[in-house]
């Protein structure tokens, strides 16, 4: 029997939402993790922050990845990761639906060739994520669903 999703209760989408205030409008700034306007994040970092702020515990991203792999390679670092560390042991893997979206629940995303960026649903509506040159924002799922970019939904189960 799988653990249910961990983002179940009020409390822990609360605090996912107060981790994103902390993090909106901070810079893009590749494999950093510093809040605020003269922090940076890059994608990876910013989901991996707002995870463990409301209390999933993912372990620190510590190697060099690349930014733009998806334009070189069409095997994902970020399936690889997720694989390696055992973290595809505790999230379960649903469609690229947004009917089926929930707040917590983490976008893979395709860019180029391959999933290389990740968001994080803050609603059934919408979700956090940082680009190249961007600042870190909540947009609306409709504007990648429109696009096809979503890959696949990871949805954190209860540790």
């Amino acid at each position: 029997m799988k653990a249910p999703p961990f983002f179940y209760s009020d409390a822990r989408v609360d605090a996912l939402m107060k981790s994103f205030t902390k993090w909106e409008g901070t810079p893009f700034f590749p494999r950093s993790c510093a809040p605020g306007s003269q922090g940076g994040v890059d994608c990876v970092q910013l989901v991996r922050a707002l995870l463990v702020d409301a209390g999933w515990w993912v372990q620190p991203i510590t190697w060099h990845y690349p930014i733009d792999g998806g334009n070189h390679t069409r095997q994902s670092l970020i399936r690889q990761f997720i694989d390696m560390t055992g973290v595809s042991l505790r999230v379960e893997e649903i469609p690229p639906d947004p009917a089926y979206l929930r707040p917590g629940d983490v976008l893979g995303m395709r860019l180029g060739s391959a999933m290389w960026h990740l968001g994080i649903a803050l609603t059934p509506r919408s979700f956090a994520h940082v680009m190249v040159g961007r600042r870190v924002e909540r947009i609306p799922i409709a504007v990648v669903t429109r696009m096809g970019a979503v890959e696949t939904i990871f949805r954190p189960l209860e540790l």
